[in-house]
């Protein structure tokens, strides 16, 4: 009975964040505010439901943003490759947070930033290759300079900031169920 309550939980708040991930994306809002938000919720998605509902996320978010405009239909090829780098980033961010936590481990702030540092270049690092490197071998696309661009830094700047930001909620949430308890 147990296990079944914790898989209520578990698909009731991916259910949550997916909403929020749509909700966010249809707000039509600069990518200096949707990307970060989209970021924190797929870092907070890895630690607070798991790697399997929290990449299903990380795919969703790019055809919502193709859909929705945010990303130019031109760029309609890096749909995968978006949800490869979201999958690189939730897998790593997830990954070095949760064994620093079964270790006992109090996560400091030096090896959390370097989760979400060393999470946010990985996502990066593919987006980026994608983008000059495999879009234009297999689809046989040159993609203007301007439009690679937003496969970079952006998306690094983005990716930390949602993060940090990930971070600090899951700490607050932390220390609320901690007092309540």
């Amino acid at each position: 009975m147990s296990g079944s309550i914790y898989t209520s939980k578990k698909l009731s708040l991916t259910a949550a964040f997916l909403a929020m991930t749509i909700v966010i994306q249809f707000l039509g809002l600069p990518q200096f505010i949707t990307g970060p938000v989209i970021n924190a919720v797929l870092a907070a998605a890895s630690i607070l439901v798991g790697f399997v509902p929290a990449v299903f996320l990380g795919c969703v978010t790019p055809a919502v943003a193709l859909f929705r405009g945010q990303l130019p239909a031109v760029l309609a090829p890096m749909v995968p490759f978006i949800a490869l780098g979201n999958s690189v980033f939730i897998l790593l961010f997830g990954t070095v947070i949760s064994r620093l936590h079964e270790k006992g481990s109090k996560t400091t702030v030096f090896i959390s930033g370097l989760a979400v540092v060393s999470a946010a270049l990985a996502k990066t690092l593919v987006l980026y290759g994608s983008i000059t490197v495999l879009v234009p071998l297999l689809f046989g696309i040159d993609i203007p300079p301007a439009l690679a661009y937003m496969m970079a830094t952006p998306q690094f700047i983005t990716a930390v900031i949602g993060g940090v930001t990930a971070l600090v909620f899951i700490r607050i949430l932390h220390n609320s169920l901690s007092i309540t308890t």
